[in-house]
């Protein structure tokens, strides 16, 4: 079992492409350490334990979360060069490689702000009608549907 490594056909086996730390490369990463550290920071303090939340604060949760999310898909990785053609080699096409998780979150923090553009709009415009509409339960509702 030691060596059926070596017995694998070229065709089965991944082959990466070499790291080259580009200039842009290493922006890209400090960029995503610096997105996971402050999303992350932020998360804590929304969500720590027995604090009461309103709706705004739901809302900049989920908007953290989603801005933490597309900083960790924002990381740089390796690129493949062969690839078998397995289930796993058929997953990494479509979802590392076309970074179809990256974009999801991304959409999930368009829809985010926009969501905290209408409350904001709701407060100003029709503050009478803000606590009917945003409830803590309804904001974490709209969040589990972005």
């Amino acid at each position: 079992m030691i060596g059926d490594w070596q017995n694998i056909s070229r065709s089965d086996a991944w082959v990466w492409a070499p790291v080259s730390w580009e200039w842009w490369v290493v922006v890209q990463l400090v960029l995503a350490i610096i997105g996971i550290l402050g999303n992350l920071l932020m998360m804590l303090v929304i969500f720590w334990p027995g604090r009461r939340r309103c709706a705004t604060d739901i809302l900049i949760g989920a908007l953290a979360m989603a801005d933490f999310l597309t900083s960790i898909f924002f990381i740089p990785h390796r690129q493949v060069i062969q690839l078998s053609d397995t289930v796993g080699g058929e997953l990494y096409c479509r979802i590392i490689h076309t970074s179809v998780l990256m974009w999801i979150s991304i959409c999930a923090s368009i829809f985010t702000l926009t969501t905290i553009s209408v409350e904001r709009l709701v407060v100003v415009r029709f503050p009478i009608w803000f606590h009917r509409l945003f409830s803590p339960k309804r904001t974490s509702i709209a969040v589990i549907v972005i």
